[in-house]
C-alpha cells in the first residue's frame, strides 16, 4: 500500500468533510404586478426574502458576493475562499482551491446557525473524488448564540473513490467556545477572535477495509466582520496551521 497516497487521502478526505458544503436554494423572484392581489403576494415575497438573507447575516462569517478570502497553508501553501452569494438566497456558495485540490460547497442559512457539508458538496483531486452524503447539527451558530462555553456536535458522512479503492467515513465534530475574544495575528493584522475548539472522530473504511483514524484536535478563530482567521489541527505527528492574509 502506497502510505504517502493514504496519507494525502486521509488527510484530504477528512478536510473535504470538514470543509463545508450543501443543496442550494434558488434566488427569489420579485413581482412587479399592479394588481392589490399582486401587491399582497409581493409584500409577502418581500418579507420572505428578508428573512431568508437575515439568516445568512453572521458578522463572524460575513457573506458578500465575488468576496475572496486568501490564507497561508503550512502544508499545502495558499488556499484560496472565493464566495458566490445573492441577495435573497437562502444559501451560499465556496469555492476552496489548494493545489490540486478544489472543494466546492454551499452553505444553508438556518435560524440554528450556518450549516455545511451536505449533498452537492465534492473535493477533486488526481486520485481521489470525495462526495458528503449527509449532515446533522451546525457548522457555525447563529449570532445570538455565540457564548463562552456553548457547545455542539455536528455529525458529517461521505462516500467516494480513491487510487486505494472506495472510501467511506463518518466524522464527528464536537465544537466547544472557549473564548470571545482571543487575539490572533497574522500578516493582515490583529484580530480579536472567538476560539472554537473541535475534538473530530473519525470513522474510515478504505477499500472495504476499516482504516485506524487518530483523533483530531483542532481550533478555528472567527474574526467578527471578516471570518475565519486562522486554524489548526493535529493528529499524531501531522500538523497544520492556517492563516488568513487578507481579503479582495
Amino acid at each position: 500500500m502506497k502510505i504517502p497516497i493514504l496519507i494525502k487521502t486521509i488527510s484530504v478526505g477528512l478536510a473535504a468533510v470538514f470543509c463545508f458544503g450543501c443543496s442550494s436554494l434558488n434566488p427569489l423572484q420579485k413581482q412587479n404586478s399592479q394588481t392589490s392581489e399582486n401587491k399582497v403576494a409581493t409584500a409577502n415575497k418581500t418579507s420572505e426574502t428578508s428573512s431568508k438573507t437575515s439568516l445568512c447575516v453572521n458578522k463572524f462569517y460575513p457573506v458578500k458576493n465575488g468576496l475572496k478570502r486568501n490564507y497561508d497553508n503550512k502544508i499545502g501553501g495558499k488556499t484560496k475562499m472565493t464566495m458566490e452569494y445573492k441577495d435573497g438566497d437562502a444559501s451560499f456558495t465556496e469555492v476552496t482551491t489548494l493545489k490540486d485540490v478544489t472543494v466546492k460547497h454551499v452553505w444553508n442559512c438556518t435560524s440554528e446557525g450556518l450549516v455545511a457539508a451536505n449533498y452537492g458538496s465534492s473535493a477533486e483531486m488526481s486520485n481521489m473524488q470525495l462526495e458528503p452524503k449527509h449532515i446533522s447539527g451546525v457548522t457555525l451558530p447563529a449570532e445570538n448564540e455565540i457564548k463562552i462555553g456553548k457547545s455542539w456536535t455536528a455529525v458529517y458522512q461521505a462516500t467516494g473513490s480513491s487510487q486505494l479503492g472506495a472510501i467511506d467515513t463518518k466524522v464527528e465534530l464536537n465544537n466547544k467556545i472557549v473564548s470571545l475574544d482571543d487575539e490572533v495575528k497574522t500578516s493582515a493584522g490583529t484580530f480579536k477572535a472567538v476560539k472554537i475548539e473541535i475534538e473530530i472522530v473519525s470513522d474510515m473504511k478504505l477499500g472495504g477495509k476499516k482504516m485506524p483514524v487518530p483523533k483530531i484536535q483542532s481550533a478555528v478563530w472567527f474574526a467578527p466582520e471578516v471570518g475565519m482567521v486562522k486554524s489548526t489541527g493535529g493528529m499524531g505527528g501531522f500538523s497544520n496551521t492556517m492563516e488568513y492574509t487578507g481579503s479582495n
